[in-house]
């Protein structure tokens, strides 16, 4: 009947370091996924970033033909200047 104890004893013995790791692990996972998650919302940040300079770059490129217009102008006008 001891020896039947003991290994009862034992038993619960190992039940509650299992628990113990169980809950350590889980502990793990719960930070693991607030680290996934701070990452999403950098990734999301940066993303914004991105879009907002793909914008930015479109308006400037938008720009582009009417600052060659003038360019080509100016040196219209220069290339007269230098004839006179």
């Amino acid at each position: 009947m001891s020896q039947l104890a003991d290994e009862v004893s034992q038993l619960a013995d190992k039940v509650s370091q299992l628990a113990d790791e169980v809950s350590q692990l889980a502990d793990k996972v719960s930070q693991l996924a607030d680290e996934v998650s701070q990452l999403a919302d950098e990734v999301s940040q940066l993303a914004d970033k991105v879009s907002q300079l793909a914008d930015e770059a479109l308006q400037l490129a938008d720009k582009v033909p009417q600052l060659a217009d003038e360019v080509h102008q100016l040196a219209i006008r220069s290339t007269y200047q230098l004839i006179e």
